[in-house]
């Protein structure tokens, strides 16, 4: 009796490594690219991305979390290829010493993917963060504005209505566009709307305020009185930390004065001596040491500083 062949049936989830490359010329986007190669692996693995899955979620970035999570994997790869290549080019240019071409090609590409990959590992979590502090700082001005209008006796979903109408209150703007969106296009009523954006905001502050509305509906009390109070004090809180921000202002302007005015031009001066005795580091000229942190070096971290700065700002 001949025997029956048993046809193994296909996993639709799982896509063979030539259905990828036949895909690859309709693919338009990066986040499709990814998919095709990592999406499997992202859904096979959930638990390697829990730690991140939160964050993505108050961060308030439309795009999938499978995208994400395979482009995290799929672009430091692809950036690891292009520094290789890169520094490969190089080492066959003539000039800089031979070890220091075979390090810069042994660490420079692994150097360049592990930055890539920390940098957008860490954007979620910087996206929550930026997304607080700035719901935080215009909640004691839009606590105030709400609670001047409630008097006029309008329904509860018009104090966020009129939220959405002014773009100068940031992200706290778009929490309240994604209440009423629950509102008018899910029909959700009210109460069940605040309660489902405030387990996703990435403000604690707001997520109190929104549970003390809900309270304050619910158990009838005066949503006027309950706005004032929570705005006189997110607004001392506000003034606090515009005073502590100051102070650590004055902190930096120190810094910045010792370490990036005082000591690039002591290190500059012993640079420009040696450089008129001649002679070299690791094979490189002075002379090229002198105009790399002149022209380099200096203008890189004064930007970098900068932008802690402006990083800093943001907190206020």
């Amino acid at each position: 009796m001949a025997k029956m062949s048993v046809k193994k049936k296909k996993d639709p989830f799982k896509t063979s490594f030539k259905e990828k490359l036949a895909k690859l010329g309709d693919l338009k986007s990066l986040g499709a690219l990814a998919n095709t190669f990592f999406g499997d692996y992202v859904d096979k693995n959930p638990k390697n991305f829990e730690s991140l899955k939160a964050d993505l979620n108050k961060s308030g970035m439309s795009l999938l979390s499978r995208t994400y999570f395979s482009e995290l994997i799929f672009i430091p790869l692809a950036v690891y290829a292009l520094f290789l290549i890169f520094f490969t080019v190089l080492f066959f240019i003539p000039g800089p010493p031979l070890v220091f071409k075979a390090i810069l090609i042994a660490l420079g590409p692994f150097t360049m993917a592990i930055v890539t990959f920390s940098l957008l590992y860490l954007y979620p979590s910087m996206r929550v963060r930026s997304r607080s502090l700035s719901i935080e700082m215009n909640l004691p001005f839009a606590l105030n504005h709400m609670s001047a209008v409630t008097g006029s006796g309008i329904p509860p979903a018009a104090l966020f209505e009129l939220l959405t109408n002014f773009e100068e209150y940031g992200e706290l703007s778009r929490e309240a566009n994604q209440i009423l969106k629950r509102v008018k296009i899910f029909g959700e009523d009210l109460i069940t709307s605040m309660k489902n954006v405030a387990k996703k905001t990435p403000s604690d502050e707001f997520k109190e305020i929104l549970y003390g509305i809900i309270s304050t509906l619910e158990s009838g009390g005066s949503l006027k009185k309950f706005l004032q109070e929570r705005g006189k004090t997110a607004l001392f809180n506000y003034k606090i930390r515009r005073k502590k921000y100051i102070q650590t202002l004055s902190v930096y302007a120190s810094v910045y004065t010792a370490v990036l005015v005082a000591a690039p031009l002591f290190m500059i001066a012993i640079l420009a001596l040696l450089n008129l005795m001649g002679g070299s580091v690791l094979g490189v000229e002075i002379k090229s040491i002198l105009n790399a942190g002149i022209y380099v070096v200096i203008p890189l971290i004064n930007a970098m500083f900068i932008l802690f700065l402006v990083w800093m700002q943001k907190e206020m």
